[in-house]
């Protein structure tokens, strides 16, 4: 992080987590911050729908772990007209060889990740969250739960979305990130000014 500074970090689903860290931790370096499909500490409906992802990769394999978290992780509107076919999307999954290690590895570190709600305070940049109105795996109250943690934080719920707004809706997200950003470029020109 030596050579970093000013940076804009995005995370998504997992990867919030990731930049949550990085905002905590390394505050000087980050100059915003993009939450996406987002949250700070787990509930008991999230654990029980990690636990069903857990058994099923212990018993079939990324494959059946697959069929468990897609309807959890995909809207219904995305199963009637996927950007990605869904059987095309598996296939090109499976490709990725990941071993079963692995996937255990990344849901431990989440499993075994403490409440971080109480961090987000340390947050000091700019924050934009987006969050899904149907987001069954991350509810839209646990963004929202983050965004009155953060202090320069803006809020957005995209309606009728679920939790892989990379795949949902990709030109709406995309263009509150970059109105998001232009802004925050604006700000910082107008504060060299003065």
């Amino acid at each position: 992080m030596e050579n970093i500074a000013n940076a804009t970090i995005v995370g998504l689903s997992y990867g919030s987590l990731v930049a949550q860290h990085l905002a905590v931790l390394h505050p000087e370096k980050i100059k915003n911050l993009i939450l996406i499909s987002t949250f700070a500490h787990k509930t008991a409906y999230y654990n029980a729908i990690e636990l069903s992802w857990w058994r099923a990769l212990e018993i079939g394999g990324y494959p059946l772990m697959l069929d468990v978290m897609l309807p959890n992780v995909l809207s219904e509107k995305y199963f009637a007209n996927p950007l990605i076919p869904i059987d095309m999307m598996k296939e090109a999954r499976k490709e990725l060889h990941q071993s079963k290690e692995s996937i255990f590895k990344l849901m431990r570190a989440t499993k075994e990740r403490k409440d971080y709600r109480e961090d987000l305070q340390k947050i000091t940049a700019p924050t934009l969250i987006i969050q899904g109105e149907k987001d069954l795996l991350l509810p839209v109250h646990l963004a929202h739960e983050m965004h009155l943690r953060i202090k320069h934080s803006k809020f957005i719920i995209i309606p009728n979305a679920g939790h892989t707004l990379n795949l949902e809706h990709v030109p709406e997200v995309a263009a509150h990130i970059t109105t998001f950003w232009m802004k925050q470029k604006q700000d910082s020109s107008s504060d060299t000014k003065f």
